[in-house]
C-alpha cells in the first residue's frame, strides 16, 4: 500500500517523519492482526515497502534493553527474522546488520534448545542471567547509537526512489 503525498512534503519531511509517514498506513492494516493477515499484507508490499516495515517493527518497539530483547527473541521465534535482517540489506546498512547478527547469536544461545525448538522467552530472562544482560545490553547501546544513521540512510533511499514508497502530486 503506498502512500500518496505531495511532492512538496515528501521533499521537506525530516527523515523520520518521512519513514513513519510512509510505513504507518500498513502498520495500522496489521496492528493487533493475526500472523496469516501481516503475511498477506507484507507480500502485497514493495520491496522497499517490506525493508521499512521491518525496520519498524522492531525501533518501533524496541526502546528499552528488555523490550529489545524480548522483540528480537519474538521475530526469531516467528520465523520473521531473516525479513529483518534483509531490510537491512536492502538499505545498505552493513553496521545495522552486523548488531542484528550479534544480536541474533546471543538471543539464540540462550533461546534454541538442543533439539532445535524455541524455549520460551521472556523479558526476566535478563534478570536471571547475568551473562545475557550484559550481551543485551552492550547491543542495545549499538542499535540506539547506530539507528540515527539507519533512519538517515533510509530517508536517504526514499528519496532517491519515491516510487517504492508513495506516489507523489504536485
Amino acid at each position: 500500500m503506498r502512500i500518496t503525498m505531495k511532492r512538496e512534503v515528501f521533499e521537506t519531511l525530516e527523515d523520520r517523519a518521512l519513514l513513519e509517514a510512509c510505513i504507518e498506513p500498513t502498520i495500522r492494516q496489521i496492528r493487533g492482526k493475526g500472523l496469516r493477515l501481516k503475511r498477506e499484507v507484507y507480500a502485497g508490499l514493495t520491496p522497499g515497502q517490506q525493508a521499512l516495515l521491518m525496520f519498524q517493527v522492531l525501533y518501533g518497539h524496541a526502546h528499552s534493553e528488555p523490550e529489545y530483547y524480548w522483540f528480537v527473541s519474538h521475530y526469531i521465534s516467528l520465523g520473521v527474522w531473516p525479513e529483518v535482517k534483509a531490510g537491512m540489506r536492502y538499505f545498505g546498512d552493513e553496521a545495522m546488520l552486523r548488531i542484528y547478527e550479534k544480536t541474533e547469536a546471543a538471543v539464540e544461545a540462550k533461546n534454541r534448545q538442543p533439539d532445535g525448538g524455541w524455549r520460551h522467552f521472556a523479558v526476566m530472562d535478563l534478570d536471571g542471567d547475568a551473562e545475557l544482560a550484559a550481551s543485551v545490553a552492550r547491543l542495545f547501546a549499538r542499535y540506539h547509537q547506530a539507528a540515527p544513521e539507519t533512519i538517515r540512510r533510509i530517508g536517504e533511499r526514499i528519496r532517491s526512489i519515491p516510487g517504492e514508497f508513495a506516489a507523489l502530486e504536485g
